[in-house]
């Protein structure tokens, strides 16, 4: 954790100015360490001191208490949603250090208030991996996220499985990809999964085929990953920036519904369809909305914690939220259970399945189901 802080001299990066900010973000990581079950480690680059105020250092102490009661108890992670990247994928692409300005970002400005800027991203894989990283936090579940080659020791684990760059199969890929659809589970694709052979190195809709379910189609020339998708009785949705691709794929599938359309041909760009036990969906593009995300998670059956997008993060006794807006926050819990609050060590409700609170922008908060107690067990 580099983050620069209030106690060191603002030096161009991103930064916090204020004793409440400091507070804010360290406990917004605290709170992703903590439910996630990792290990925390302090980088401090600027002045070595960036976490020295007594504040910062007391809830690293309850972070420790808690982590240990983690490992005691061994609580799980229990989260229901998988997110696939493929870092072997990444020896089949071009090297391109192309960025182009992709939506905004807010950030503290050097005298504490909240600015928003361009933000800029390499091209394809920016929003593709990034991006969608900064979304699914916010969808309202906990997410895990997997190399390749670990989906076939973790098939029966979740509802909803994500492949976010997948762009190469193999025969072990699809193997795999085929116990996958025998279960019943939700697939999502996106950007030209399985599209290269790395062992045949051939590359192609047949590979895609293969690996997916579905068949494609290749499109001429280049174009723009963004998708109007289409939502069930209500309006439909442009998702993406517009960035120049080469190549994009539509669906040539009779047997699935189509969900969405390349903005600027009006090509297939997203569609859905069952295979054995499987939802499978596949998406054309590289940028999912954390709406959506919600939604398809919902779908699958994947309990959502809360609806106000903002950053959550969860496993079986700690769930921590980031507001990145204020306003009225509900926690819809799993179970029926009391809940504490892990910083003021006082407990909040007693056997509930949901509670709300109102929070300050930027507040964050990481909620203990049970006892102040059991913490000390």
């Amino acid at each position: 954790d580099d983050t620069r802080t209030h106690l060191v001299p603002f030096n161009g990066y991103y930064h916090t100015h204020t004793p409440e900010q400091t507070r804010s973000i360290v406990r917004r990581n605290l709170g992703q360490y903590l439910c996630r079950r990792e290990s925390l480690w302090l980088l401090p680059l600027t002045t070595g001191q960036e976490f020295d105020s007594p504040e910062t250092l007391e809830d690293i102490r309850k972070f420790k208490a808690a982590s240990e009661f983690q490992l005691r108890t061994r609580v799980q992670r229990k989260a229901e949603i998988a997110v696939v990247v493929d870092e072997e994928s990444y020896n089949h692409l071009a090297i391109d250090s192309t960025v182009f300005p992709s939506g905004k970002r807010t950030w503290y400005g050097c005298n504490a208030e909240v600015k928003v800027s361009n933000r800029y991203v390499n091209r394809l894989t920016g929003n593709l991996l990034d991006d969608q990283r900064t979304r699914l936090a916010r969808l309202g579940a906990p997410v895990d996220y997997l190399l390749a080659s670990d989906i076939e020791k973790n098939i029966g684990k979740y509802k909803l499985w994500i492949f976010l760059d997948l762009f190469r199969s193999d025969e072990f890929l699809c193997h795999a990809a085929e116990k996958l659809r025998q279960s019943s589970t939700v697939l999502f694709w996106c950007y030209a999964p399985g599209v290269i052979d790395s062992q045949s190195k051939t590359f192609g809709t047949a590979n895609m085929e293969r690996l997916t379910g579905f068949k494609f189609r290749e499109l001429s020339g280049s174009g723009s990953l963004e998708i109007e998708w289409s939502r069930p009785r209500k309006t439909t949705l442009l998702m993406g920036y517009p960035e120049t691709i080469s190549p994009r794929f539509a669906l040539a599938d009779s047997r699935a519904e189509v969900r969405g359309h390349y903005y600027d041909t009006g090509e297939v760009a997203a569609g859905v369809k069952r295979i054995g036990k499987s939802v499978n969906w596949f998406y054309g593009g590289n940028t999912v909305d954390a709406a959506i995300w919600r939604d398809l998670a919902r779908e699958a059956g994947v309990h959502i914690y809360s609806e106000t997008l903002d950053p959550l993060f969860a496993n079986d006794r700690f769930i921590a939220l980031h507001a990145r807006m204020p306003g009225r926050k509900t926690i819809y819990l799993p179970r029926v259970s009391d809940v504490s609050d892990l910083f003021t060590g006082k407990i909040l409700y007693r056997q509930v399945k949901k509670f709300s609170y109102n929070a300050t922008l930027h507040e964050s908060r990481i909620f203990f189901l049970g006892t102040p107690d059991e913490l000390k067990k």
